[in-house]
């Protein structure tokens, strides 16, 4: 009967049908166990799966390999993390069962979203002991993780740790970290000095984390220009921070903050640095001095940078090219 209501698709009847015949005694055999999970798996209801699978392990009742493999396949794409840790600590945590990559970095990714730093750790442990170098968006997920479970210093870390293990940052590396310093309101200098704790534990400080922090600035200058002041002072400090000092990014973030914030001083200390250590500005930078000058109506010096873009190869972007016509 149960079978029959499972075909029809029929569930809540069937998983009725189910509790009355737990409450009765009556065993359920494994394999009308296996058709209902199946089903649910493919209505993506894992909620009932997970409780279903629980109440089994409970019972003390065997499941087969290739039931837990397909659950925590099906479970961690979808990105149910509670079925998926489920599956994952009982069975891959224990050794009973091997997962294949992806299903690693799916398991990952809803650990990450969900803050579950123990099952993240797990993963990698795993990944660990089969051999396999996690990968960048590995590592981004671990990140995650930390900071979703409040933890920015562990996040820093995990980025100082996947820098060492040769694997580049990118941007997508540190935008949860920026989103969650904005939505906890962290103040830069804060992270900042977690950045520095980590260098003197050790650690190889990526650029792209001082970036982060400079971001952060840039962001807060538009309310309170005086941040300024502070990120020219985290500026000076990088190359001591980080091994290979400042890149291109860096100017950009600055330069663009220094406008926004029309802090033309600190703008030129910028220009000036650059121009010292040779650094030959992006399509960006140029743009946002080419800006300044005409915000102060200085026509002739923008000009001048306007002609050093062009002879470089570079071009202004339309968004700009609108506003230089409308000055």
């Amino acid at each position: 009967m149960v079978a029959g209501l499972i075909r029809q698709n029929q569930f809540e009847l069937a998983l009725d049908h189910i509790a009355q015949m737990r409450m009765k005694g009556i065993p359920i055999q494994n394999w009308l166990h296996g058709l209902i999970v199946y089903h649910l798996c493919e209505i993506e209801d894992f909620d009932e799966v997970l409780r279903q699978m629980d109440s089994r392990v409970q019972q003390g009742h065997d499941m087969s390999q290739y039931l837990w493999h397909y659950v925590l396949d099906a479970a961690s794409e979808a990105l149910h993390r509670k079925l998926t840790r489920f599956a994952w600590m009982r069975m891959v945590e224990l050794g009973y069962l091997r997962a294949a990559y992806g299903t690693c970095r799916n398991t990952l990714t809803a650990a990450g979203r969900e803050g579950d730093v123990q099952l993240a750790a797990s993963v990698f442990r795993y990944l660990e002991d089969i051999g396999i170098s996690p990968e960048r968006e590995d590592y981004e997920s671990m990140a995650e993780a930390h900071l979703m479970s409040g933890n920015l210093h562990s996040a820093f870390e995990v980025l100082c740790t996947m820098h060492k293990s040769g694997v580049e940052l990118e941007g997508s590396s540190t935008r949860s970290v920026l989103t969650f310093m904005m939505m906890t309101k962290t103040a830069p200098r804060t992270a900042w000095n977690i950045l520095k704790q980590l260098k003197l534990a050790g650690y190889d400080i990526p650029v792209d984390c001082a970036n982060v922090v400079l971001e952060l600035c840039a962001r807060n200058a538009l309310n309170d220009p005086s941040i300024v002041d502070e990120a020219i002072t985290f500026y000076k400090e990088l190359y001591s921070l980080c091994a290979g000092g400042a890149n291109g990014p860096t100017y950009e973030t600055l330069v663009s903050m220094c406008r926004r914030a029309v802090r033309r001083d600190a703008a030129m200390f910028i220009i000036k640095e650059m121009s010292a250590l040779n650094v030959v500005p992006s399509d960006r930078v140029f743009e946002d001095i080419i800006m300044m000058c005409l915000e102060r109506n200085n026509f002739q010096s923008a000009f001048h940078y306007f002609q050093d873009l062009t002879e470089r190869g570079g071009r202004l972007s339309e968004e700009n090219i609108v506003q230089i016509r409308n000055i």
